[in-house]
């Protein structure tokens, strides 16, 4: 028996992430160009590890993400509408990035056998609130 889970686009409370990074530079007041052709699902690594527990008697392969999908530049208009900063970011294509590696336009992950276990994470708009609340208040202290 195995449990194999798959997510994406990972943020929380340890570690590096997009968001944090947005929140940085926004706070900062650095101006900002996102890729908004790439669509996924922004994941917090919080509703990522209570879903967890609640699936290890599963097995199989089962995708695990925040419901709803957006674009990097979704996430970081959220992120810079927060700081107050929305005005300091603009949009832009992948293609003029050069991205060292190609990636998928659309990888946003199928959570159909998730639903069908009852496993529905909150959106990602407010997971992403949250941790936007949390970065806003470590700012403040």
């Amino acid at each position: 028996q195995h449990l194999i889970i798959r997510t994406q686009w990972l943020f929380g409370p340890a570690g590096r992430s997009f968001p944090a990074t947005m929140w940085m530079r926004a706070s900062k007041g650095v101006l900002t160009r996102v890729i908004d052709d790439h669509t996924g699902a922004p994941t917090s690594t919080e509703d990522l590890a209570r879903a967890t527990w609640t699936l290890l008697e599963q097995d199989g392969i089962l995708n695990v993400v925040n419901e709803g999908s957006t674009t990097w530049h979704g996430v970081a208009q959220r992120v810079f509408a927060a700081a107050g900063c929305a005005h300091l970011l603009s949009a832009c294509a992948s293609s003029e990035r050069h991205p060292p590696a190609r990636r998928p336009m659309h990888s946003r992950l199928s959570t159909v056998r998730l639903r069908a276990l009852g496993g529905v994470l909150p959106h990602w708009t407010d997971a992403l609130d949250r941790y936007i609340a949390r970065l806003s208040a470590t700012d403040v202290e």
